[in-house]
């Protein structure tokens, strides 16, 4: 059961309304280590990602309190040392208490936003949409429980709520972010029945974590080159993005040719599916700012399918009608990942109809 459920939902909700990318209760492990296993040394209340001018998502961390012994400047203080680790320029602490307002003043100087429970009523009513009917799943804290208690009915496939929790947003870059999740879903597809509805959402909200990092890989992309003219160019510059660098690239496609066996010999090294993977990039590069929203899609619909009437939900329908491009992106995503993974076809059957049906509502 989470702590300060009352004071999260409200942050929670806020973010929502920005359309930002939400996450709770995220892990953060060090990045250096001594010991075998990683180590956890702290964590967030409530993650978010949000774009930026240049259609790159950037983090904002929300940290929720009903604090007694602890001064309001301490938890800002807290807060402004793990901006700076995750490399994030936004911060947001909710009390439940009173605030003075030399706490907040000092608070504001170091890029944290400061705010009594009450405060915060009136801050996000200024500075979000309160006035639009949105209903989404992913506000409700009970869904977020439930998606927790996938993992402990079936524990082999913890490894995807710990993914979500913990080990994505701990990779060192977009990059890894990809291989990883990528890896995880071709390493448990054997216990996945595309029959069952849990199942369905753990793989949803896994594509979600997908579509965030290579919407990073996109931009890098579009930013640098704009749209490489020849499928050859993006061919290369993709794998040098992904495998981190030229050297790196050569490196580990030498290494991997040295000691794979029979026809792996002779390939590259390369994401699985390949081509059908520069097909993926190559049409989101006509309209790079348009990937953006799928990520907040999967993780929506993934939600909708652990909730117990769907039917009272609009947030799916609101996401879409944002941006055209929004479904077809994430029905080429789904296409592909369920093609590269080898996952049974049933699961691309599923979610391809689940969207299909909200562009016809």
């Amino acid at each position: 059961m989470m702590k300060d459920r009352l004071i999260k939902e409200k942050l929670l909700g806020y973010y929502i309304r920005k359309f930002w990318y939400p996450q709770l209760e995220v892990d953060i492990l060090s990045k250096q280590r001594i010991s075998k296993t990683k180590k956890l040394i702290t964590d967030v209340d409530v993650l978010g990602l949000y774009t930026d001018v240049t259609g790159n998502f950037r983090l904002v961390l929300g940290d929720c309190k009903t604090l007694k012994n602890q001064s309001p400047i301490t938890r800002t203080l807290w807060m402004r040392g793990l901006m700076a680790y995750l490399n994030s320029e936004k911060g947001i602490i909710i009390l439940s208490k009173g605030i003075e307002k030399e706490h907040q003043l000092t608070s504001s100087i170091l890029g944290v936003q400061l705010l009594s429970d009450d405060d915060f009523t009136t801050y996000s009513k200024g500075t979000a949409d309160y006035i639009t009917d949105l209903r989404s799943a992913m506000s409700e804290i009970d869904i977020w429980d439930a998606f927790i208690e996938i993992g402990n009915r079936y524990p082999p496939l913890n490894k995807f709520v710990e993914f979500s929790h913990t080990l994505f947003w701990n990779e060192q870059n977009s990059t890894y972010q990809l291989r990883s999740a990528i890896y995880l879903l071709r390493t448990l597809k054997g216990e996945l029945n595309p029959a069952n509805t849990l199942h369905q959402s753990l793989v949803l909200n896994h594509f979600s974590l997908v579509a965030i990092a290579l919407n990073n890989i996109l931009i890098q992309i579009f930013n640098q080159y704009l749209v490489p003219s020849a499928k050859s160019d993006l061919d290369e510059d993709l794998k040098v993005i992904i495998y981190g660098g030229i050297e790196n690239y050569e490196f580990l496609n030498d290494l991997r040719k040295t000691y794979a066996g029979g026809s792996d010999k002779t390939e590259d090294l390369k994401l699985p599916n390949w081509d059908k993977f520069i097909e993926l990039v190559r049409l989101m590069l006509d309209n790079p700012l348009s990937f953006s929203n799928v990520a907040l899609l999967l993780k929506e619909l993934a939600f909708l399918l652990l909730s117990k009437d769907s039917t009272k939900y609009n947030y799916s329908k609101k996401i879409i009608s944002k941006d055209k491009f929004t479904s077809t992106f994430s029905l080429r995503l789904i296409e592909y990942l369920c093609s590269a993974t080898g996952l049974p076809k049933e699961f691309k059957e599923i979610f391809t109809t689940l969207i299909i049906d909200l562009e016809k509502e």
